[in-house]
């Protein structure tokens, strides 16, 4: 498992939810191309989709597998771990990254052969694990910037979950599809494609998330939030798909920015 330095943590987080949503881009695209061009019945769009998730499962396991813990140290790795923070990407206090001592594996060996049972050295490894966990959470959520953020990112994955479940029967509400062509596939592509199109330039974009990211946090916000209101209360099914691909575009933006 590669651990990823502080410093590249923007970039990366970049990528990657740029790659997913290019992930989303892609199966929107051919879902619609499927329904309206090519007159796909929706069973076989499930079937489609059955596939590439198996196809991806039976990806995975050719993937490496990590080769050290991401969350426990060695009783040594912590004492000096805890002593010592260092500066996140948003200008929060956050402990350093956890690994394992490379000696914690002669350690162990050695605690065995002097107490002369592996079920002690097992309960011991579970109570520095278990104290190592509550050390970690009180260093992370004593800090007050890191609680701010935390309870925007619920509360905003909530009204996100809440538009993008229902919002296909609100554009069957305004416009229905028994008696109209609907482009919900190409709607859920466009968004996802400007969507990493934004995630991807966070993470080239040299600005001082400590210092504007409140402001972008703020300002964003109150983009999305007027295009929920826009959506609900507008009887046009291209100003519903505007005010969506808004909103989702904002919301893609912010989450890269607070992760």
């Amino acid at each position: 498992m590669i651990v990823i330095p502080v410093e590249n943590y923007q970039r990366a987080t970049g990528y990657l939810r740029s790659a997913m949503l290019t992930g989303y881009t892609f199966g929107a695209s051919l879902g619609q191309v499927l329904v309206s061009l090519a007159g796909v019945d929706y069973f076989y769009i499930n079937a489609i989709t059955l596939g590439m998730v198996s196809m991806a499962f039976l990806i995975s396991f050719w993937l490496p597998m990590p080769q050290r813990s991401l969350f426990f140290k060695g009783i040594k790795a912590a004492a000096v771990g805890s002593q010592s923070q260092q500066e996140g990407p948003l200008g929060v206090d956050v402990p350093e990254e956890p690994v394992v001592a490379e000696d914690e594996a002669g350690s162990g060996r050695e605690k065995m052969e002097h107490n002369g049972s592996a079920g002690w050295c097992s309960w011991k490894n579970a109570a520095t694990a278990g104290h190592l966990l509550w050390q970690s959470f009180r260093e992370s959520y004593s800090s007050r910037d890191l609680i701010y953020w935390s309870v925007w990112w619920a509360l905003a994955t909530a009204g996100y979950v809440q538009v993008f479940n229902y919002i296909q029967l609100m554009w069957d509400h305004i416009e229905p599809s028994a008696t109209s062509s609907i482009y919900n596939g190409g709607v859920e592509a466009v968004c996802s494609l400007v969507g990493a199109a934004a995630a991807f330039s966070v993470g080239h974009i040299k600005v001082s998330w400590a210092v504007w990211g409140e402001l972008a946090l703020g300002l964003f916000s109150a983009v999305g939030t007027g295009a929920v209101f826009l959506m609900a209360l507008t009887s046009s099914i291209w100003a519903c798909y505007a005010a969506y691909v808004i909103f989702k575009s904002c919301y893609m933006l912010l989450i890269t920015i607070t992760t």
